[in-house]
Order: C-alpha cells, then sequence, then structure tokens
C-alpha cells in the first residue's frame, strides 16, 4: 500500500478551477506506471460526484470516467498529467477533494487534498 502522503502528492496544488459551466483539477502521476481499472468515487467537500460528469484529459486523449473498468482500463503513465473537467460549478474558497481507485498494482488508493478556487 503505498502511504497517503506520497499519494496527495499526486494532485497539482493549485490547478483547482472554473472554466465556464465546468471546474477543473490535475494530477501528476509522479510515482510509476500503473492501471486504474476502477473509480470508487471522486468527493468535492464531502459530496461524491456523478462519474458520469468527469472525463479526463491526457495527451490530447479524453476518457469517461465513469468507462474505466476491469475490461477498460485506464494507463497510467509516468511523468503526465491528468486534467479532471467536471460537469457543474463550485464556489470560491477552500474545497477539500477526496479520492478512491483501484489499480492493477497497487489495489485501493485513497486520498484527500484541500485546494483553493479564486
Amino acid at each position: 500500500m503505498i502511504p497517503k502522503a506520497m499519494l496527495k502528492k499526486l494532485y497539482v496544488q493549485g490547478s483547482l478551477a472554473q472554466e465556464g459551466e465546468e471546474y477543473s483539477f490535475q494530477l501528476r502521476n509522479n510515482l510509476y506506471p500503473g492501471t486504474v481499472k476502477k473509480v470508487e468515487y471522486l468527493k468535492i467537500d464531502g459530496q461524491e460526484l456523478n462519474l458520469n460528469t468527469i472525463n479526463i484529459f491526457v495527451k490530447e486523449q479524453e476518457i469517461a470516467v465513469a468507462e474505466i473498468s476491469k475490461e477498460n482500463p485506464f494507463k497510467l503513465t509516468k511523468g503526465d498529467t491528468f486534467t479532471f473537467k467536471i460537469k457543474g460549478s463550485l464556489s470560491s474558497g477552500t474545497h477539500t477533494l477526496s479520492f478512491s481507485f483501484i489499480t492493477v498494482e497497487a489495489g485501493k488508493m485513497a486520498f484527500d487534498v484541500e485546494d483553493k478556487l479564486e
């Protein structure tokens, strides 16, 4: 199991932004290559987000979070930055983002971070 302190370093601090009718944030894989086979949840301020409203953009590729599965895994390359875009809006201020996903290599990975939306 990877320590939460290391997992928190995946989050790109200061990346939380509102862009029109969606908001976004970034994760950067500084750990190792991996394979996500399930996203258990993404939460903002304790509220679980509908996975159908979230897309990930990496290297000009768009991935629907709801479609990530054992049969349709999401490959993580070391060094890649992933932009998560969520339909909806957030108020200005500090927000807590919580993540939980299952990888082939390390099993369950869950962590939370805080970021401020200007």
